[in-house]
């Protein structure tokens, strides 16, 4: 059975770091996508079948014309293309999981994983077994009307959040 599963919790609360615990204890299961682990205070980016990984977000001095700033952080466009070209290659390989690590304000601009998550939450339905989606709980309705996505349409996750 398809199924779209969401984790959801406030800004610094674990859910990232408890998501990739329960990656690592299910590596009998193909599971593939993207997580946002922060290492030494910065944001990163980890393709989850490769375990390759790529800073994500940069302090203001080391800012470059390639960034995307919201708020107080600077994210590396690049690197964002590069996560959304990892989320859309799962269409081809089908894992049993894909994860997509987060979706935020950026996302919800049409920037960030965008427009790897639409695509990615349309084709579920049709294509992918199941999809573990990580938002904020301060963007849960944003991210419902967003997305024209219904409640019921998720089944939570709890990682002991």
């Amino acid at each position: 059975m398809k199924r779209t599963f969401l984790i959801s919790g406030p800004v610094h609360s674990g859910k990232t770091t408890r998501l990739q615990s329960w990656v690592n204890m299910n590596s009998y299961h193909k599971i593939d996508g993207i997580l946002a682990p922060v290492l030494g205070g910065k944001r990163n980016l980890l393709h989850i079948s490769s375990n390759e990984m790529k800073r994500l977000e940069f302090s203001e001095t080391e800012v470059r014309s390639t960034f995307t700033n919201i708020g107080k952080y600077s994210f590396d466009s690049h690197v964002f293309e590069w996560a959304n070209k990892k989320l859309m290659e799962t269409l081809n390989t089908k894992p049993e999981y894909v994860v997509i690590d987060e979706i935020g304000p950026l996302e919800l601009q049409g920037q960030g994983l965008e427009p790897a998550v639409s695509e990615l939450l349309i084709k579920q339905r049709e294509e992918l077994d199941n999809i573990i989606v990580i938002v904020r709980s301060t963007l849960m309705q944003e991210f419902l009307l967003h997305y024209k996505l219904d409640p019921g349409d998720f089944s939570l996750m709890n990682l002991g959040l």
